[in-house]
Order: structure tokens, then sequence, then C-alpha cells
């Protein structure tokens, strides 16, 4: 049997998105032990801040900034119902799980800001991104009862400065007399105290909190556009994208320089993409580039939109800008590797997975998405060797098993096709193309019902394409249910009414049947479909002149039209 190799891209999409809440008492009473990863994901969630240091006399705002990822106080879980589990109190992480996330491993980065000289103010524009795991957890309560949860993860952060603005005190707004001046330097103090104290709370996953923190902040200074930005980064965080529009457009209106425009405006852009409005985010964009015309983040996230729009040559022009600015960016060189997978340019994809390697070498998902480009292009050896690498940096990859066993399939590697494709399934991807697969694979070493169970489920669960339906009509020819056959051939032939050998195949069942009319309609569709070196004409055509003869005609078989 020839059955085209079904390749599903299943990228992770580097786009940003709400990194999850902590999660509050859920009021159970047993604790829950955390015992197996089922499925893991990962994103890369970009927040965009700005920091200002103020040399005008006394240096009044703060001059570092850091952010730390990788403890136990990152990870946040919830009941697949959706209540939350308090950290500590109910919810044990076991060892093996806590070593896979990274849990009680510091992964933070500190970023000295330079003090200006006196007399100046330094607006820094600094970029944090965080990578994000996600997935669903197997926990045991005392009683031995299993729980699925969700849990999401803060692995390691990022910091870079995307620019410094120098200006003079006189821009900054300082006013020369003495008392009024001194005012304003205490009200500077306060704010900032405000948002410091506001971005600790959100580097803790605490935005409720943030929030309260950043709104004293606006209430000391109402004209602060860094309060209305964090504050906004923190309504995003909660999935309130129209309070988090709101206070980016008040930061935006109060910007007091274009990159600190720019900026503000790439983030309101982040909200209206996540929201579904990706014509507002591109607009935003265009203005923040117009502004600044070297803001890295902003050619990044209009990049991500253009993908989501299936925009994908635009999204490649983005992201090739993306790598001018920022050339060690490894996530620069994955995005741009997706954006290649996904206009079918394989080669350049698997040179851009190849840079991102390189740059940073741990990462299953790259990985993962090389092997997609190398399969995608018939290299399935090297695909199996890149889906390797991502299991062994991952064990509970299972789109990893699934590619790998969907490339097995495709070397004939039958029997380590199901091995991984049920790996896979193990691990919590359960999707009708791995069914279809693995019983293609069943099918081609005759374990007939192992197959049609495949079929079955597949078809359950929403599948309906041409894979499908020719592998269980040959798994019903094959355990001798010849009107079933007919059927999967019928629905198979529908969608691809040109495919010669499915009329062959649909003939031999009716011929079980004893439905000689309708065999020899399908013969005849058969050889005039066929092309005259067809595998299966020779036996098209035998059979055709015994059902004829068998009829009382002695025909010939019609002569092949196709080429």
């Amino acid at each position: 049997m020839k059955s085209r190799i079904f390749l599903t891209l299943l990228i992770a999409l580097i786009f940003v998105m709400p990194a999850g809440c902590t999660g509050v008492s859920s009021g159970i009473s047993e604790n829950l032990r955390v015992t197996k990863l089922i499925t893991q994901g990962e994103s890369i969630d970009s927040i965009t801040e700005v920091r200002t240091v103020r040399h005008c006399g006394p240096i009044v705002e703060q001059k570092s900034v850091s952010c730390a990822a990788g403890t136990i106080n990152e990870l946040a879980f919830s009941v697949q119902a959706g209540t939350g589990i308090s950290l500590g109190l109910e919810v044990d992480v076991e060892a093996g799980v806590s070593s896979t996330l990274g849990i009680n491993r510091e992964s933070g980065e500190s970023l000295e800001l330079v003090s200006p000289p006196d007399g100046t103010i330094y607006n820094y524009i600094i970029a944090t991104e965080y990578r994000v795991i996600a997935g669903e957890a197997l926990a045991v309560t005392d009683s031995g009862e299993e729980r699925i949860l969700n849990y999401t993860f803060h692995a390691s952060c990022i910091l870079s400065i995307e620019q410094v603005e120098d200006s003079t005190c006189s821009d900054g707004g300082v006013i020369d007399d003495n008392d009024a001046a001194q005012a304003r330097e205490t009200q500077i103090a306060a704010v900032a105290a405000y948002i410091d104290e506001g971005n600790g709370l959100a580097q803790e996953s605490r935005y409720e909190e943030a929030i309260e923190k950043y709104t004293q902040a606006i209430d000391a200074d109402p004209s602060s556009p860094v309060a209305y930005n964090q504050r906004g980064n923190a309504y995003r965080q909660l999935n309130r994208a129209a309070e988090a529009i709101q206070d980016y457009t008040r930061s935006i209106d109060l910007a007091a320089s274009n990159s600190e425009k720019a900026t503000y405006l790439s983030n309101r852009a982040s909200v209206y993409r996540e929201a579904g409005d990706p014509g507002k985010a591109v607009s935003d964009l265009n203005e923040a580039i117009a502004l600044n015309p070297s803001f890295a983040r902003a050619y990044e996230n209009r990049g991500q939109v253009y993908q989501l729009l299936e925009d994908f040559t635009n999204a490649v022009n983005d992201f090739t800008e993306f790598i001018r600015l920022s050339p060690e960016n490894a996530n620069a060189f994955f995005q741009r590797g997706q954006a290649y997978l996904l206009l079918s340019d394989w080669q350049s994809a698997v040179s851009d997975f190849s840079q991102s390697i390189a740059l940073k070498p741990d990462n299953a998902v790259t990985y993962n998405n090389r092997g997609l480009a190398f399969a995608a292009g018939g290299n399935h050896s090297s695909a199996i060797a890149d889906f390797t690498l991502a299991i062994s940096l991952d064990g509970n990859y299972a789109f990893a098993y699934f590619n790998r066993g969907i490339s097995r399939l495709a070397e004939g590697d039958y029997q380590n096709s199901i091995s991984d494709l049920s790996e896979a399934l193990n691990r919590g991807y359960g999707s009708g193309d791995l069914h279809t697969a693995r019983g293609t694979a069943y099918l081609q070493l005759q374990s007939y019902q192992n197959a049609l169970a495949d079929f079955t489920t597949a078809r359950e669960l929403g599948s309906d394409d041409l894979e499908l339906f020719t592998g269980m009509g040959f798994a019903h020819l094959a355990l001798e249910d010849y009107a079933a056959a007919v059927a999967a051939f019928t629905v198979a032939i529908d969608q691809d009414p040109t495919n010669a050998a499915l009329y062959y195949h649909r003939a031999t069942a009716y011929v079980e049947l004893e439905n000689e009319a309708a065999a020899l309609v399908d013969l005849t569709t058969f050889l005039d479909l066929a092309s005259a070196d067809h595998p299966l004409r020779p036996d098209a055509e035998k059979l055709f002149k015994k059902l004829d003869k068998s009829r009382g005609n002695a025909t010939q078989p019609p002569p092949t039209n196709a080429p």
C-alpha cells in the first residue's frame, strides 16, 4: 500500500502570552503530591519596561534592574476545574519533577544602569524576557486519588537595554525655585519607591499587589508615564486587556521622548495582538518603528503579528531586521526559522534553527522544529536525530516523540514508529493524527485489529482525512468486513476522486460482496485514470476480463487515457 505520509507542523510559537497567576487556596484538605508532568509547552513572555535615571543633584531613582526565575515561588498550579492551590501548603513537588522544571535553580540576571553626568537624565528602555513552561501534571492525594493539575513556571529571564536616551534636566521639567525643586525631587523619590515595590511584587507574580503599588505611584504623580506602563504590564499578566490598553494609552500620551513612546506603543500592540485585534497591533507597531527605527522588539512584535495574519513573508522581513539589531539573540533566529518553516522554505528554516542552537544549545523546542524542517524536506534521518536530541533534553516532550514516530513511519521503521507514537500518547498527546499514523504503522505490520482500533479512535477524535479512510478501508478489507471497506473507500474517493488505486481496492471489496456490476464500474474508472505503468494495472485488467466474461461479455478493458 502506498499512502501519503502526513507531517503535522507542531511548532512551539514563541508569542507573547500571559504568564498566569499564582494560585490561591482551594480549600482542599488533602495534600497533593505532583508525581509526573503529562504535557509541557514553552513560550516567551516579553515585557518592555521603562526605567529612568535622573542626575540633577541627588540621584533619586533606581540605577539597577534585575529579574530572577527558577525558584519554587515561580511555580503556579491549578486544578483542572480551575480552582487554585496555594504553594507550600497543599502541593509537594517530587524531586524528579522539580529537576525537570529547573525549580530551586536560580537563573536570574541583573543589569546595572550607568549613572549619568550631573545635570542630565538618562531614559533607559529595558526589555525583560521570561521563558515560561506550562502544561498539565499528574498529582496524587494522600488517599491515592489522582488529579490533573495545570501549571505554569517561569524558568529563566533575560534583561537587555534597548536604548538609552540622554536629555538635560531642564527637559525633565526641573524647576529653578528651590522649594519647588525640592518638592519635585521628593515626589520623584516617592514615585520611584512605589514603582520599585511594584516591580518586585510583579517578579513574584503577585500582580494584584503590584497594581496597588503602581496605583499609589500614579496617585503621587498622575503625570508619570512609567507608572501607567508598569500597571499596564501587570493588568496584561492578569488578562485584563481593557485596563492594560487604557494604561498603555495614558503612558503613550505622557511619554517624554520618542523612544519611550515607541516602547509604550509596542506594549499596547502586544495586548491588541493577544486580544485578537491584529490590525490595531500593526498600526501601533508601525508608529513605534517610525518613532524609533532601531527598536528591535518592535520588529519582533510586528513579525509575530504578521505570523498570526499568515503573512509569513513580512514576518520574515521583520525578524530579519530583529536579527540585524540583536544578532546574538537566539530567539530572533528561532522565530525567523518558524516563519521560513511556514513558508515551506525548509533549507532557510534549518539554517536559522541551527544558528539558534549555536547561540542556545539547550533548547529542546529548537531541535524539534529543526527536525520538522528536515522532515518536511525529506531528510528523515536528520530529523530523527534532532527529535532524539530534543527528547534527550526533555524526556517528557510529547511532540518530539510524535514527530520522531512520524519520521520513522516515513522511513519504514514501523515498530519503532509505534513505540514513539505510544510514548507521545502516554505523555498526553492524543490527537487524531497520532492514531491515524499509528494505525498506518500497524497496518504495514499486518496487525489489522490494532490498526482498525487506532483508525476508529482517530475518527472519534474528529479526524476525517484521506489517510484515515484509506487506512480504514484496507483494515476492513484485510479483516473481511467488505461492506465497511466499501464505505471507507467511498469516503476516501469523495475526498480524492482522481486517485485510481482507491477505485481498484473498492472494486475488490465489491467482488467479495458479489456486486460485480459495481466492481466493473470501479475497474472501468481505474483503467481510465491509471497510467500505463501503474503497478495495479495488470491485476485490474485481469479482474476486469474475469468479471466481464462471467457476465457473458468478452469486451476488452478500456484503453488507458491517463499519461
